[in-house]
């Protein structure tokens, strides 16, 4: 990609840091939109191989941290929850995600509005006192990646240090993981034609998950809920990861459905997947194998 097309590799790194990274280590994340948002920069510090290398290496050594991805998620899933543990942030963060995205015909992507994320990053500047500095790493951030996740970093980062900022590293032990066609199981999720299949035929073969996920009531918050579980016990589990007392609160609030899923039927769905991962995986590779015959 770097020699094919460097322009896009800036833009998936600023991506990475942005969604895995930004708040585990602030200095760091601005180091890496700094160097994404100028080549010339770029060019005069050692070029891109360089830089990037040395930036990459400076994420591969420090801890995931999904507090942003998960604060989007938990404020699309239920922007009017009234979770009593985590306040206001997710009406906060619900509020903006609705004044900056803007829907397309393909349900499935979304746009932002450029003017509407920086006059909501400056408001949030003035009202939560927001370093200058800060506030122009958000504004870069979110030029290089067109992404609203820079937009609610500062809400991410109050909330955190509200709860006491106390952080610790988790380590987990990976899901099983196969190569299917030489590619990891987890990338066959349910966005891809052999994941999607397998995750239909799964919910033939894994009565008990169906019958948690049966409980709510609708079946676009049915397909939501089983994706992010799934995503939460296989794609998305990190082996070192930043953890505190707000991530743990946005661990349950974003994997909430739009009728807003029990914190129990949440977590007793969270393992029952877990324990058949095996079983998705096998069909993972019939469909896979039928498919390329």
């Amino acid at each position: 990609m770097l020699d094919r097309d460097p322009r896009k590799l800036w833009k998936e790194i600023a991506a990475i840091a942005l969604k895995d990274f930004a708040l585990a280590d602030l200095s760091l994340f601005g180091g890496v939109i700094a160097a994404a948002s100028s080549k010339s920069w770029r060019d005069r510090s050692g070029g891109d191989w360089h830089i990037a290398s040395h930036l990459l290496l400076g994420l591969l050594n420090t801890p995931c941290d999904r507090r942003l991805r998960k604060l989007q998620l938990a404020a699309r899933n239920s922007p009017t929850d009234a979770h009593e543990a985590l306040g206001s942030v997710i009406v906060d963060a619900a509020k903006i995600i609705c004044r900056c995205e803007r829907r397309t015909p393909y349900p499935a992507l979304v746009t932002i509005s450029a003017s509407e994320c920086d006059n909501a990053l400056e408001e949030i500047g003035v009202h939560h006192a927001l370093d200058d500095d800060l506030l122009e790493v958000c504004m870069q951030a979110r030029r290089t990646t067109q992404s609203i996740l820079p937009v609610l970093l500062p809400l991410a980062m109050t909330a955190s240090a509200s709860y006491g900022g106390t952080q610790s590293r988790i380590r987990r032990i990976a899901p099983e993981t196969r190569d299917i066609g030489g590619l990891p199981s987890y990338i066959f999720d349910a966005s891809t034609y052999v994941g999607h299949r397998a995750l239909d035929i799964w919910m033939k073969e894994a009565p008990e998950i169906r019958r948690m996920i049966a409980a709510i009531p609708s079946m676009q918050s049915q397909v939501t809920l089983r994706d992010e579980a799934l995503f939460a016990v296989e794609g998305g589990v990190c082996v070192d990861e930043v953890s505190d007392a707000f991530y743990r609160e946005l661990s349950i609030a974003s994997m909430k459905g739009h009728e807003d899923a029990p914190d129990a039927l949440v977590m007793e769905l969270r393992t029952a997947m877990r324990s058949a991962i095996p079983l998705l995986n096998d069909i993972r590779e019939f469909v896979h194998v039928s498919k390329a015959g």
